[in-house]
């Protein structure tokens, strides 16, 4: 097992064992076929949390910046990772969370993911990974679409 497959499992384990009902939609991504997997699509980051409001987001902290009602699931973006990765709204960083968002100019190498609580955001905390980003096409292929 990778380096990779074990950070996201050890992450796994600790949302499962928290209780957070989140889709684990990374169990699909065991089946990505290895172009898929070009090491490029694998970066070194700092993972942390945010809720919605007003101190953490702007002036409607239940709408992402890609225009969609929070929810489970989705991340908010340093902006060098997204133009470093040529990322759009809509890829797969699979912690498993979905860019929709974007975080403030002033963090760099780093991904924010949505809770609903702040108490979950702090039990969560600060850490460093490695992720895996997936495009949407690559996705979209591997969940039956074009």
């Amino acid at each position: 097992m990778s380096i990779f497959q074990e950070s996201v499992l050890k992450i796994l384990q600790k949302f499962r064992s928290k209780k957070l009902n989140l889709k684990l939609g990374i169990l699909t991504t065991l089946l990505i076929p290895v172009a898929v997997l070009a090491s490029d699509n694998i970066i070194e980051v700092t993972i942390t949390a945010y809720t919605p409001s007003y101190s953490e987001c702007d002036s409607d902290p239940h709408i992402t910046s890609s225009n969609k009602k929070v929810k489970l699931g989705y991340v908010a973006l340093s902006r060098d990772l997204e133009a470093d990765m040529g990322l759009e709204f809509g890829d797969m960083v699979l912690i498993p969370f979905e860019f929709q968002d974007r975080m403030n100019k002033k963090w760099t190498k780093r991904i924010d993911l949505f809770l609903w609580s702040k108490d979950s955001a702090l039990l969560f905390g600060k850490r460093k990974t490695k992720v895996f980003i997936i495009k949407r096409e690559h996705w979209n292929f591997l969940q039956g679409g074009k």
